[in-house]
């Protein structure tokens, strides 16, 4: 809700107020516990939302210090639809490319649910291209 809402407080509040980059607080003027006006304008300080989206949505996740050891676990959920099928929660696909200090990282995946009896098997792809930089790499493939 934090990146696709447009109310206050959001990055997509942020966004329907044209902002483009990181503001000093989420309303983007002046208060007690913020720098006097203007406070918008600044660098992206904190990744948030971009952190979340190469960890939590494409998968990509250190596993130790300067992403010298990786792990790949997309977030690919199915649930039961209560009528005998199966449903996709999430996105269908994501990708990412990723500059670290071990070198670019490129993950994509995909997956397609398909519609009618539950032993139809559910078909996805998962790619992950590591640069030389990265010593290992664990990749979890979901279970479905």
């Amino acid at each position: 809700a934090m990146a696709t809402k447009a109310s206050y407080p959001s990055f997509g509040y942020w966004l329907a107020n044209n902002a483009t980059t990181c503001w000093e607080n989420w309303s983007g003027f002046a208060d007690p516990t913020h720098p006097p006006q203007p406070t918008r304008g600044h660098i992206f300080l904190c990744a948030g939302l971009n952190e979340w989206q190469y960890r939590r949505v494409a998968g990509v996740e250190p596993t130790a210090a300067g992403f010298s050891k990786v792990s790949f676990r997309p977030s690919i959920v199915v649930v039961s639809d209560g009528f005998g099928g199966r449903q996709l929660i999430g996105p269908s696909t994501a990708q990412t490319s990723l500059a670290t200090v071990a070198g670019p990282i490129h993950s994509s995946w995909s997956i397609f649910v398909p519609n009618g009896s539950p032993e139809t098997p559910i078909a996805y792809n998962m790619s992950l291209v590591l640069p030389a930089g990265v010593e290992s790499a664990t990749i979890v493939c979901p279970i479905i």
